[in-house]
């Protein structure tokens, strides 16, 4: 194999490694920013049910 190749062969690891080390980070983020939404939905509905608690008992 000729020198050129091997630095080749070398840089094709060392992308795809990036680029798997890239893609886990995706799906870290990706499950984090679902966890986040996930537990900003369950505040929201909460806070809606708070809300028509609320209106509830003013018209009471």
């Amino acid at each position: 194999m000729s020198h050129e190749a091997n630095t080749l062969t070398k840089n094709q690891h060392m992308w795809q490694r990036q680029l798997a080390g890239m893609a886990s980070f995706d799906t870290r983020w990706l499950k984090l920013r679902n966890r986040w939404s996930s537990w900003l939905g369950h505040q929201s509905e909460s806070y809606n049910i708070d809300c028509k608690w609320s209106n509830f008992q003013l018209i009471q």
